[in-house]
């Protein structure tokens, strides 16, 4: 049985069905804040954190911890709730084997709508993030009936060159060490591993640009179905920083503080030729995992670019406000 999340909505509202992308489960939709990525490994805040605010003490203090990854966000908002507050009828589920290829979740969303067939009466929105989009178009090329529309948020439809750049994430794995589940030597280094393992999964390479799943997705869909397309353009994913105290010019306080250290992938810039960085790295062009023009080609309905990186695209309020405005408009009015 599938582990599921819905919230009924209004008779007259199209079912709306949230489908994450890899390594992911429902938890990016319905309770962000315990949501994982990398096959289940970190939090998902690891990629939304930001510089700590600098503050002002009477002495210098030592820091304890000197060098962190920034400060997490103590909220993140859900389009989840948002839309079936406005009475849509909202459904998530975790995929079994998300690291699997396209198959098995397009074989789990078809018996997931025959489970809630009294809720689809009105036509069925998909909103994908990441592969989650891939998925929604492959359902909707084959049975295209329901789907009245597919909202997709950093959905590689070309393809992603992520799998070849397994080595390079496992380079700069170690900024990733303390959040880790288990925090012992060996525990770290199997999970590092394990998450190296997810990377070269099935469900990866079958996102590369000439593998038969991605050349599947070049059909059009049906002219009823409307689409709405949103890309990120910030890759800026991880960033390390180090505490420093100073002291304030003719004052007896210090003001501490955060310097950014290493960036990933923008520090990659420094020792790189732009020739060598695939289009998913540059700023302005990717969001770290996903290159602008893969997220918006062969849809050819809405779409938009905002300066935000893979996972901030799923949180963030102006991409929800286009989302619900696109709703809105063009398919529950």
């Amino acid at each position: 049985m599938l582990d599921t999340s819905f919230r009924e909505g209004k008779k007259d509202m199209p079912l709306i069905v949230f489908v994450h992308g890899l390594g992911m489960d429902k938890h990016i939709w319905t309770d962000p804040l315990r949501s994982k990525v990398l096959a289940g490994k970190f939090p998902v805040d690891i990629l939304l954190r930001k510089k700590a605010r600098s503050f002002i003490t009477e002495s210098k203090r030592p820091m304890r911890n000197r060098i962190s990854l920034g400060v997490a966000p103590s909220r993140l908002e859900s389009l989840y709730y948002k839309l079936n507050k406005i009475g849509f009828g909202v459904l998530a589920w975790s995929q079994r084997r998300p690291a699997a290829d396209s198959g098995f979740a397009v074989n789990e969303l078809r018996s997931l709508l025959t489970d809630h067939d009294e809720h689809t009466r009105n036509g069925i929105v998909l909103l994908g993030h990441s592969r989650g989009g891939l998925i929604a178009k492959r359902f909707a090329l084959s049975e295209p009936r329901p789907v009245i529309s597919i909202i997709s948020l950093g959905s590689p439809f070309m393809g992603s060159s992520l799998a070849k750049w397994a080595k390079i994430l496992a380079k700069t794995s170690f900024v990733l060490k303390p959040f880790l589940k288990s925090s012992g030597q060996k525990d770290v280094k199997g999970n590092i591993n394990h998450v190296l393992k997810f990377i070269n999964s099935k469900a990866v390479k079958e996102l590369l640009p000439d593998s038969e799943f991605i050349r599947s997705l070049k059909k059009p869909l049906s002219s009823r179905i409307k689409t709405l397309s949103i890309a990120g353009s910030s890759p800026d994913l991880i960033g390390l920083y180090s505490w420093h105290s100073d002291c304030i010019k003719n004052s007896k306080k210090y003001r501490s503080r955060q310097k950014l250290l290493f960036s990933f992938p923008n520090s990659l810039n420094r020792v790189l030729p732009e020739m060598m960085m695939p289009e998913e790295l540059i700023d302005g062009k990717g969001d770290g995992l996903v290159a602008v023009d893969s997220a918006l080609s062969t849809m050819k309905g809405i779409s938009s670019i905002h300066s935000l990186n893979h996972a901030a695209l799923v949180f963030n309020r102006s991409v929800h406000q286009e989302v619900i405005s696109f709703l809105k408009d063009g398919v529950a009015a």
